[in-house]
């Protein structure tokens, strides 16, 4: 009887380690990641069908919560889906994975919203934004899935009109993408071309006021797009 119980206490131990190993296995970031981005992004954030997110430009200046808001909501009527479904924990060791590309801390931002004068950024977003991002922020052409629609850059410009990106994004870490730009992307520093802070402000505001709008013609114009190899 002895014997039996030991055998069955063995048995329950065994299962158990191997419920563990594999449960560890599935929920590391990692794993999570080429499970559920890769396709898209590229193995450890490469690009491919989607952007490269390991471009230390990007990634070293969003923060935790954009990327967090990014994976739940996805970027609606676009190619990226949301993942609403997946656990807090889950998305949360993918955002650590995503970090450990570069090793540097996440920046830290206030979500305040920047008062500053909406028609003058709508002026200079048609000045110095509309070529790569499109009219009232729909993105660049091609938007999408990027290999089978032509396009004008190497690395398409995101939709700002987007309701996930609008979530996403606090207005701080706009301003810091609009000052500091992003290497490797066709994204300027604005500031290095002759812009100020106010300015900046202003296309920040402009940019935040796209919540306010129905949804943008652009996006009826690339889903009519047709396919295109």
């Amino acid at each position: 009887m002895a014997t039996l119980r030991l055998k069955l206490i063995f048995l329950t131990l065994i299962l158990c380690a191997i419920s563990f190993n594999g449960a560890s296995h599935a929920d590391t970031g990692e794993q999570l990641f080429s499970d559920n981005c890769a396709a898209c992004h590229g193995v450890g954030g490469k690009g491919g069908v989607g952007v490269p997110l390991a471009l230390p430009d990007f990634i070293d200046n969003v923060d935790d919560e954009y990327l967090r808001i990014s994976i739940r909501l996805g970027r609606p009527g676009r190619v990226m889906p949301a993942f609403s479904s997946m656990k807090k924990d889950q998305i949360n060791s993918i955002v650590r994975y995503m970090r450990s590309w570069t090793g540097k801390p996440a920046p830290v931002y206030s979500r305040r919203p920047i008062k500053a004068d909406v028609v003058r950024g709508k002026l200079l977003y048609q000045q110095r934004c509309v070529t790569c991002h499109g009219i009232g922020g729909g993105g660049g052409k091609g938007t999408g899935v990027t290999f089978s629609r032509p396009r004008d850059l190497p690395i398409l410009a995101p939709a700002l009109n987007n309701s996930g990106f609008l979530a996403a994004a606090s207005d701080e870490m706009i301003h810091k993408t609009l000052v500091e730009g992003r290497k490797g992307t066709p994204m300027v520093s604005f500031p290095k071309q002759g812009l100020s802070h106010v300015d900046i402000n202003n296309i920040v505001a402009y940019v935040r006021s796209f919540e306010k709008q129905k949804k943008s013609d652009t996006h009826a114009k690339f889903a009519a797009e047709p396919p295109f190899l």
